[in-house]
């Protein structure tokens, strides 16, 4: 028996299987909701019900994300940044995805973490550049949400300084 009611009285879902049957396939999809499900063992002797289970139909994916910061455009000189966005409703964890390319496909360097739990994610940047990031997530049933838009962070570096004179442990006369 399944049923999408605890008490089992109306199932959406009946089979009679044999004497050897171990398992039924339902033949048509079920709809999105929490499903409670039994067997129940006849014989000559009588019945014996099992305990009730339940799982659940899930097919909707999660909202998609609005970035909040560091805002679209963002000009800094700090490689350490702190990513964060909106909480979307029905999520298990977040993808983020940084590279240094709009559409996400550069071979050069993008970075990804499919599994942050919260709507935040501080990243060290490999280099200065222009970067856009994007989030997206993902809901208990594995169903991924569309991606946010994309947002661009621009970090303006400073080159290391070289030294030329005097020498790496020079000795000198001349003060």
């Amino acid at each position: 028996l399944v049923d999408n009611d605890g008490d089992l009285l109306s199932p959406v879902d009946n089979h009679l299987l044999g004497k050897i049957d171990t398992w039924a396939k339902q033949d048509s999809g079920y709809n999105d909701c929490v499903y409670y499900w039994k067997v129940i063992a006849i014989n000559a002797f009588g019945e014996n019900s099992s305990d009730v289970w339940t799982f659940t139909v899930d097919t909707a994916p999660p909202g998609k994300p609005t970035l909040v910061s560091p805002e679209n455009n963002k000009l800094d000189t700090n490689l350490t940044q702190t990513f964060t966005w909106t909480k979307t409703e029905n999520y298990l964890t977040y993808h983020i995805q940084i590279d240094n390319e709009y559409s996400f496909d550069n071979a050069y360097y993008v970075h990804e973490n499919p599994n942050v739990p919260e709507n935040f994610y501080e990243y060290t940047l490999p280099f200065p550049g222009t970067f856009y990031w994007r989030v997206r997530a993902t809901d208990e049933a594995g169903n991924l949400g569309a991606w946010s838009d994309n947002f661009k962070l621009i970090i303006a570096g400073v080159g290391k300084p070289v030294l030329h004179l005097p020498e790496n442990g020079a000795r000198m006369n001349d003060n």
